[in-house]
């Protein structure tokens, strides 16, 4: 993880992946974003974006994002 977040917003990005891993595995899969994307896009998202934003955060290729990929992703925001 960065070292320039501050232990305030490793815990907001904490809350915020535990939220969206709704099956408590400890990882983000392609299902959960969806899931998570359309109720904040009010249904708006297609399933090639969310593939995208997949593609984007899961560095490791595994099909699921992590907390250290979640992190990543968000402090590009």
């Amino acid at each position: 993880m960065s070292k320039k977040l501050s232990e305030q917003d490793i815990n907001i990005y904490r809350n915020m992946f535990e939220k969206i891993d709704s099956d408590k595995s400890g990882t983000i899969d392609r299902l959960e974003l969806f899931t998570m994307m359309k109720e904040l896009t009010d249904g708006r998202i297609t399933e090639n974006d969310v593939d995208q934003m997949m593609k984007d955060a899961d560095m490791d290729g595994d099909g699921r994002i992590d907390f250290e990929e979640f992190v990543k992703q968000m402090e590009k925001f």
